[in-house]
């Protein structure tokens, strides 16, 4: 039990977090720099517009800074940071959703708070929309991309963890990895 918890406290991700978190400024720009992109991509799951996005992904890169002394240590950066970009966006598209209502119940002289059936039917066919592409981009993967790329970031796990899973050194599920953001990234431009 005491070497498992000795390796949780020296893995690469609890190392560089706990860096962050004494004030390394080089340590948080590492942090940006490795989960941008991934947590960018996760977030396009929760919400179709980019720029919501991106703007609540610098929310939690800038709230983390600000709150770093006061954050508790992971061995898992992205995972926590998914949580907190993943509750921003929710946050920020229920928040665009009332200013909606509220404009369009101005609008119309109507105060009701219940969303209607049509944003409701665009609410289900945006989210179908995101799991196409998703299904889309994912198809464009190898079995062995898609299947890395799943426990990273559909079941959360560590590097480490996919990497005694699957049989395959570190540095080469780090690579398949990069590899296939970068193949992801390139179909999300075109």
């Amino acid at each position: 039990m005491e070497k498992q918890d000795k390796k949780l406290h020296e893995s690469p991700d609890s190392i560089l977090w706990n860096k962050f978190l004494m004030g390394d400024d080089e340590a948080y720009a590492q942090v940006y720099k490795q989960h941008f992109q991934k947590l960018f991509i996760y977030g396009v799951f929760y919400s179709s517009d980019r720029d919501v996005v991106k703007d609540c992904i610098q929310d939690v890169f800038v709230k983390i800074y600000n709150k770093r002394r006061g954050l508790s240590s992971t061995d898992n950066i992205f995972l926590y940071l998914a949580v907190a970009v993943k509750n921003s966006i929710i946050n920020a598209v229920k928040k665009h959703n009332r200013k909606v209502q509220y404009l369009e119940a101005v609008d119309e002289q109507s105060w009701e708070d219940e969303k209607t059936p049509e944003s409701l039917y665009i609410d289900r066919e945006t989210q179908t929309q995101n799991h196409l592409t998703l299904d889309l981009l994912l198809s464009q993967l190898t079995d062995r991309q898609r299947g890395i790329i799943s426990s990273r970031f559909i079941k959360g796990m560590s590097i480490s963890e996919i990497s005694e899973e699957q049989g395959v050194n570190y540095q080469s599920v780090s690579n398949i990895i990069q590899r296939s953001l970068i193949k992801i990234k390139a179909l999300i431009k075109k």
